[in-house]
């Protein structure tokens, strides 16, 4: 074979192969969300496992996309009393953390999800708290000194302030520009198309109108919610028929 042909016969086979890693990566990223939507963590953490055995031959964005996994799949189980097993996929996240900064160590989306690891860790023992939460304003910091516009350090900055008590300096308000500058990002990068994280913002933003008391804005955020996914099962069957009753003075 010429060299010029064997050249041209190299692309070829490189393109397909990167078409082939690409179209592997959008059906396991639709799978999530569809997983999501429907609130099927068993089904989401069907994917998740199944990727588990690749991280090591992943690129660090892929990897990234393990890690964002592991971070939906952890908060759904501190939420719902699952500690012990939130504690499994904490200490994979840390590694697969660990394992991207120190190939990537000026990665301001690996630090911003490290601190939200911190975060996690709290969720499931307090007890340590303020050395923990410190950590947490650590990392975070990191990460937008790195990029003061990633994405998702300005979502955890978000979530930092809603969740902390305002004793020790959260904002709610704060929390809300926070939250509305990430689904805005998102939307200018297009990745509000089938995103699961694009509708948790959303959500986060209809959560947070409602604690600050503006009912109002809470409820076009969910119809917004709705009408980009009406099979949103959590919004449709739960937020949105409470926030509903709050607003007619039923409960």
């Amino acid at each position: 074979m010429e060299r010029k042909e064997y050249f041209k016969y190299l692309i070829l086979i490189f393109g397909v192969v990167i078409a082939h890693a690409v179209s592997a990566n959008n059906a396991t990223r639709l799978k999530i969300y569809e997983a999501y939507i429907q609130g099927d963590m068993a089904a989401w953490k069907v994917v998740m496992d199944s990727l588990e055995t690749q991280k090591g031959k992943q690129p660090t964005g892929q990897q990234l996309g393990l890690v964002n996994y592991y971070y939906g799949y952890i908060g759904w189980a501190i939420g719902n009393g699952r500690k012990a097993e939130a504690k499994q996929y904490i200490s994979k996240m840390e590694l697969l953390l660990n394992h991207v900064l120190k190939d990537n160590p000026q990665d301001a989306e690996a630090w911003a999800y490290k601190s939200a690891l911190m975060g996690f860790k709290i969720g499931v023992s307090n007890f340590k708290a303020v050395f923990l939460g410190r950590k947490s304003r650590q990392y975070l910091e990191k990460s937008l000194e790195l990029n003061p516009n990633n994405t998702q350090g300005i979502l955890e900055k978000g979530n930092m302030n809603f969740y902390m008590p305002a004793v020790f300096g959260g904002d709610k308000t704060l929390a809300l520009a926070m939250y509305r500058q990430a689904a805005q990002q998102l939307e200018q990068a297009g990745e509000g198309h089938k995103n699961w994280m694009y509708l948790n913002v959303l959500t986060l933003i209809g959560a947070a109108y409602e604690k600050l008391g503006d009912l109002g804005k809470a409820e076009v955020t969910y119809k917004k919610i709705l009408q980009i996914e009406p099979g949103f099962l959590w919004v449709k069957n739960e937020l949105y028929p409470a926030l509903e009753k709050k607003i007619s003075g039923t409960i």
